[in-house]
Formats: C-alpha cells, structure tokens, sequence
C-alpha cells in the first residue's frame, strides 16, 4: 500500500504539471465563478452524467453571462478571449478532478461562440496592409537616397514575406481578347520597380 500510495501521489504530481503552476491558479478563481453560475441557475457543477445537450446549453449560458456581466468588480462583460479562458479552465478541471471529457460543442453553442468572437474579441481590429497602401507609404518616402531605398527595399520585403499568397492574387480588368476575367499575380519587381 506504501508503493500504491507513492504511484499515486507520483500520478496527482503529473496531472498537476500538466499545467503551468500559474495557469492553475488562474483556472481555480475562474472554475469558481463557473461553481456560483451553477449554483446560482441550480446545475449541477459537474456534469459528466449530463445527456450532452445540457452541457452545451449550461456553456451557452454562461458565455452569455459572461458577455453581459463577466465576473469583475465593474460587472462589465468579459472579452471572449477570458471567457475562453474560463470555459477551458472548467474543462480542465472536469478532466483533472472528475477524469470527465467535457463535449459541449453542438451546433447552438458553436453559433453563441462564434458571436461571441466576432463581437467581442477585438476592441481594436487590425487592419491589413494592402497593395495600394504599400504605394500609398512608397508615395509618403518621397525621393530616394540609399537609406531610403533600403527602408523601402526591407519594407517591401516584409510584406512579401508576411503576407499570404491568396491576397496577392486579385481580378484585374476584362481581358479584351478573350472578354473574361483573368488573374494576375502581383509580383515582387513590380513594387521594387516603383522606385
């Protein structure tokens, strides 16, 4: 029973590590206020005997919780990316105290998440640099010295290097000959051409 108990012991020491010692406790405060949602709309806090669409409907709603109040003192909603977080940190712990794997996906909670995500992951979107903006920078650099061309030569590199081919291919006009759209691959002489 000494061996026993030390395998195990071993064992509780691994599923710990699993995670970062930070990451853990994170995951407690959050699986918290997973516990007083619950407790609050009377779930059950663990759900592994649930038929597979409550899961589902009680991680919709508390996406919706946390969309509409989140668990802060401002009782502001949370960005998706800590509700994220928080659902994890309640599979986690189904998987780390209950040895349950939570399967919450269905198509209802895929459409709540994906909403959640487009509304709310990004205050501040990034806008991504397109051709005629590289013209547009070529344009604000003015005549060319060496420092400059360099700049722009290492500019120009780094939208190429970066960027994903498909943005690089687009409709150019009507091909007159053969009256049909036709594509045309944007090519990295082009804009050092430009010079």
């Amino acid at each position: 029973t000494e061996r026993r108990q030390r395998i195990e012991e071993k064992i509780q020491q691994l599923k710990r590590a699993s995670v970062a010692e930070g990451t853990l406790g994170r995951y407690s405060k959050k699986v918290k206020f997973w516990e007083s949602f619950c407790n609050n709309f009377g779930f059950p806090v663990w759900m592994r005997e649930l038929p597979r669409a409550q899961p589902a409907m009680m991680f919709g709603l508390f996406a919706g919780l946390c969309t509409s109040e989140g668990h802060n003192k401002s009782r502001t909603g949370n960005k998706y990316q800590t509700s994220d977080g928080k659902m994890t940190a309640v599979a986690f712990a189904h998987q780390a105290v209950r040895n349950a794997k939570l399967d919450y996906h269905n198509p209802e909670f895929e459409l709540i998440d994906q909403g959640y995500k487009r509304t709310n992951s990004q205050v501040d979107r990034k806008q991504s640099v397109t051709t005629p903006m590289l013209l547009k920078m070529r344009e604000i650099l003015g005549p060319m010295d060496p420092p400059g061309r360099l700049l722009w030569r290492s500019i120009i590199l780094s939208f190429f290097f970066l960027d994903r081919c498909s943005k690089l291919w687009g409709p150019v006009p009507i091909d007159r000959s053969t009256g049909k759209d036709r594509l045309e691959k944007l090519s990295l002489q082009k804009f050092l051409d430009v010079m």
